[in-house]
């Protein structure tokens, strides 16, 4: 169950999260029993379960499991009610789109001259913190021609605005002063910075008054394409470069992704930032929590985005159970999340499985039979939406109650079926 590179679908992925109120990310370290929370929309990362225990969706709406190994995750799986998706954590997109709104400047109340916005290097990263935008040679490029971000070539930075300060060739290697009267220096550039690995330098919007809010012709949007062959991306990270104060670091901004450069999900949003300390220099911090790396190092923790993509799992061997009106969604794990072991309440019912694979030689527990129950000729109340390997349900075997059983099983009608050959039992 290897992950593909997104698609179109990863967009509709990203949306879904991206719309839904309050979305959360939730770690699941260790292993034991866990219970999603009830009533929210989570993030379930288990990159980092050690195997073993009990996972529980319990409570409406949808929660994300993300996982890059399906070879380690919970012994057993249990969907109480709504719907559990499968998948990997990040995303593959590949443009991105930042928008600067406030500076921490305004954030103070200030008025009059040097309200200005300085962005140093901005990057993005995987979920074990390598660069995940591949900087490296050839160099990125600004272009002040091109609007249509579908039209971006890879390593390539539009901006919205024009008046960042850019020194002349001569200036080019030296410290210059941006505005007569202010404290620091920097070394300033065109938007390319965002991902130069030198701090030192720093791209510095210089008109007044920036920004207005609630006046989008005031915000700063730099939107650029990584290349195709870019890690997949589950965080970013934020330099700002002192200069008076620290008063024009980034104070409000938002994250948003794209497959093709049209259709956009904002993926993160964060407001009233202050940048912490990077190793008490005062020259320049970090907006990350933890950490303590120059731009051009992988250690940096970054923020974390809400995505998901194509992928992820959890054990073939893992027992699964979906309650009457949940659904297990596999539809985005790659060749189908494979299901050895089932468990099916007769009483209650069962829900959705969709996506699934049916392992050879795998277990059918019926569990809560009612009395009076006659197993031959019955349907196994347990849906089932785009399963493959349908033909080793003959092979599989039958549990009551835990307990080894002679009935046989077969695949009829899209589910599970006991055929009138069956033992007939009654349960007092």
């Amino acid at each position: 169950m290897n992950c593909r590179k997104a698609t179109a679908v990863t967009i509709m992925v990203l949306l879904a999260l991206a719309h839904a109120a309050h979305a959360a990310i939730v770690d699941a370290m260790a292993e034991g029993s866990y219970i999603v929370n009830a009533g929210e929309t989570n993030l379930l990362d288990i990159c980092s379960w050690s195997g073993g225990g009990t996972l529980t969706k319990a409570g409406d709406g949808v929660a994300v499991l993300c996982t890059t190994n399906a070879a380690v995750g919970p012994d057993s799986l249990i969907v109480s009610a709504g719907t559990l998706k499968l998948a990997a954590p990040g995303t593959t997109n590949r443009f991105w789109r930042v928008t600067f709104k406030r500076s921490v400047r305004t954030a103070d109340g200030a008025t009059g001259a040097f309200r200005s916005l300085v962005i140093c290097p901005f990057r993005l990263f995987t979920r074990d913190h390598r660069v995940a935008d591949y900087s490296a040679s050839p160099a990125w490029s600004y272009s002040s021609t091109i609007t249509d971000a579908a039209m971006l070539p890879e390593k390539k930075v539009i901006c919205s605005r024009s008046d960042f300060h850019s020194p002349a060739s001569s200036e080019s290697d030296s410290l210059v002063n941006i505005t007569a009267g202010e404290v620091g220096t920097v070394r300033p550039w065109n938007p390319t910075v965002l991902f130069s690995a030198n701090p030192d330098n720093a791209c510095v919007f210089d008109s007044e008054p920036y920004p207005v809010n609630g006046d989008s012709s005031t915000w700063v949007v730099m939107t650029f394409r990584i290349p195709e062959n870019g890690r997949e991306v589950a965080g970013y990270d934020l330099w700002a470069r002192r200069y008076s104060s620290y008063l024009y670091h980034p104070r409000d901004w938002t994250l948003e992704t794209s497959p093709d450069g049209t259709h956009w999900a904002l993926v993160d949003s964060q407001t009233n930032q202050r940048a912490t300390d990077n190793g008490g220099t005062g020259n320049g911090r970090w907006y990350h929590w933890g950490g303590n790396s120059s731009a051009a190092n992988d250690n940096a923790n970054p923020y974390r985005i809400v995505a998901y993509r194509m992928g992820g799992g959890i054990p073939d061997s893992a027992e699964v159970k979906v309650m009457a009106g949940a659904t297990l969604d596999a539809s985005l794990v790659s060749g189908g999340q494979m299901v050895s072991r089932l468990t099916i309440d007769c009483t209650a019912g069962g829900g959705t499985l969709r996506g699934v694979a049916l392992a050879a030689n795998g277990t059918l527990n019926l569990v809560n039979i009612p009395a009076g129950t006659k197993l031959s000729d019955y349907v196994v109340p347990i849906s089932f939406a785009a399963v493959a390997n349908t033909v080793n349900a003959n092979s599989w075997a039958v549990l009551v109650n835990g307990v080894s059983s002679n009935i046989n099983v077969v695949w009829k009608d899209g589910g599970f079926y006991l055929p009138a050959s069956a033992t007939i039992m009654y349960i007092r």
